[in-house]
């Protein structure tokens, strides 16, 4: 590692070089990511910019290389401090408590931060490297420093307010934000005793700040401001959000926050805080020779030239660096993959993978799913969603893109241009729909001319099968009989058919009954009588030989040709 040198009190002070990491033979520059930007670029750091961070913070370690450091950690918090224990554990005490009356206030489970939060401790202020921006973003953390006996400014509990409500919430009207965050800038702990409402000095009281100190410390509304900020991330209404918080109308909500800024009269109340023990719950880290100055030295070697990451490194910014320089996808793809196993909360790789699976839409969707979900405030997160979705036609998931891009919107302008597009959005999917109810119904009716086709054409071919069984031959088929019906007048005669007198067309047939009798019947046109069983023949004269016959008649009786009536059928046995 080289060394620069740089000029303090007329002395002469040896700095050494930040560290290199190279890939690929090509050099990068990587920068803080700030917590309102929409999307963190490698290329987008100033040299100068890096070269003072890197700076200020190296420059404590080697004037102040005795002194003896200690570090505790609580939740994203490390805490370390060259003033010994105590400083630290009040410390870590204060920032638990803050993100625990903010979390009340916004009525969340719990306050996520994106990235550890590491707290440096000095004696005085004399130690603390100049114009560091408290809670920036530099490498794989964020930074601020304080004093034993300083604490934190307000500046930097304003800063701190406004990462853990990007971070946890979706954007809240601009005035309502502004008024939480100077609100909280006037916080008070005191161990597990907090106190809110302190109010800030006169040349900031905005009406925003009247308004969030009269929901959050009046007693009539305290209890119901999670209700109002919950509303609010979910459609921005304040109208609605009020009513539902408060059973009032905003005009009445601002009017009183006016009145209340008007007569000056601020008050303050107390906030339960969290049950946390500073020995118990602040877990001491053991720390090696060079772990603080590595801490120090972190913001300053991630925002270095790199070209190369190292395998085992532990850093999320290294790897989604090395992801951005990398041409080949397959490597890029696992270098972002690693980025985000090492920051799950990470919103940046989830989206780094969308912009790879621009082929594999339903993939690109997933990711840029969870790209949104982790960073809710990001509108170019949600819009690229809402456009995947509707490439795959799914039109309700569209939709919700599209509302998660209306919430993020940072003006009304863009608000109301991204609303344009969700009402479009709805026509395109009411066209989108009746389409497909014509499509399946058309396909419903072919589907059901094939069955009928198909199942035709298996009768047709079970016919000719059963067809071919039972004529193997080819032959004609017999002729068919006539089905006959007895008339329901109709009587009948069993006997003897002894002979059939034929007169022209017409006949008489003699029948000698069991008993001796003999019945005479008339018959109209042999030819046509119904005649069953036996050769069913009928010959005129005489039977030879005589046949047992069941004749149904007509009963007519004709003196002339002396029959009992006209014969209808004849079934021999």
């Amino acid at each position: 590692m080289g060394a620069s040198a740089i000029g303090l009190g007329g002395k002469q002070v040896a700095i050494p070089s930040a560290p290199k990491e190279n890939r690929g033979g090509q050099s990068v520059s990587l920068s803080p990511a700030c917590p309102h930007q929409s999307s963190w670029s490698p290329a987008r750091y100033h040299k100068s910019v890096r070269f003072r961070l890197w700076l200020l913070l190296c420059l404590p370690l080697v004037l102040r290389a005795e002194d003896h450091w200690v570090a505790l950690k609580s939740g994203p918090f490390t805490a370390y401090s060259s003033a010994g224990e105590r400083p630290a554990r009040d410390q870590l005490m204060f920032l638990e408590q803050f993100r625990e009356t903010l979390r009340v206030i916004t009525g969340k489970p719990e306050l996520k931060l994106v990235w550890p939060v590491h707290v440096f401790i000095y004696k005085n202020a004399k130690e603390i490297p100049g114009a560091v921006a408290a809670f920036a973003l530099g490498g794989d953390a964020r930074v601020v420093a304080t004093t034993e006996s300083g604490g934190f400014s307000r500046q930097n509990l304003k800063d701190l307010a406004r990462v853990l409500l990007y971070e946890n919430t979706n954007r809240l009207p601009q005035p309502v934000e502004d008024g939480l965050i100077k609100l909280l800038s006037t916080l008070q702990v005191d161990g597990t005793r907090i106190t809110l409402g302190a109010p800030v000095p006169e040349a900031e009281r905005s009406h925003g700040w009247a308004l969030m100190h009269l929901v959050t410390v009046n007693p009539d509304y305290a209890g119901r401001t999670r209700v109002m900020i919950s509303n609010l991330e979910q459609s921005g209404d304040f109208e609605a959000a009020c009513h539902n918080a408060f059973e009032k109308t905003a005009a009445q909500i601002n009017q009183q926050a006016d009145d209340q800024m008007k007569a000056g009269n601020f008050t303050t109340t107390m906030v339960s805080g969290r049950a946390l023990s500073p020995v118990r719950d602040f877990k001491p880290v053991q720390l090696d020779r060079d772990d603080v100055k590595n801490a120090l030295a972190d913001l300053v070697a991630k925002t270095a030239t790199q070209t190369t990451v190292d395998p085992t490194s532990q850093s999320p910014h290294a790897w989604l660096a090395a992801g951005v320089r990398e041409t080949d996808p397959v490597k890029a793809r696992a270098d972002f993959k690693k980025a985000a196993d090492l920051n799950p909360l990470w919103a940046e790789p989830y989206f780094r993978l969308a912009e790879l699976e621009k082929d594999n839409p339903e993939q690109r969707a997933a990711m840029l799913q969870k790209a949104a979900s982790l960073d809710s405030r990001n509108i170019d997160y949600w819009q690229a969603l809402a456009k995947t979705d509707m490439a795959l036609n799914k039109y309700p998931e569209a939709q919700k893109a599209w509302a998660g891009a209306e919430r993020a919107a940072a003006t009304d302008q863009e608000r109301e241009r991204i609303h344009q597009v969700r009402l479009d959005t709805e026509r395109e999917r009411a066209e989108f729909e009746a389409a497909e109810i014509k499509r399946i119904a058309a396909e419903r009716e072919a589907d059901i001319q094939r069955v009928k086709s198909q199942s035709e054409a298996a009768i047709h071919a079970a016919e000719e099968e059963a067809r071919k069984r039972m004529n193997p031959s080819g032959a004609p088929p017999p002729k068919p009989q006539a089905w006959y019906e007895a008339p329901k007048d109709a009587a009948r005669v069993t006997g003897v058919l002894q002979r059939l007198d034929c007169q022209g067309p017409q006949a008489r047939m003699v029948i000698q009954t069991a008993d001796g009798k003999t019945v005479e019947l008339s018959v109209a046109d042999p030819s046509q009588i119904a005649v069953a069983g036996g050769d069913q023949a009928l010959a005129c004269g005489v039977q030879k030989p005589a046949r047992q016959v069941l004749v149904l008649y007509t009963p007519k009786p004709d003196q002339k040709l002396h029959t009992a009536g006209v014969a209808t059928s004849i079934e021999f046995h």
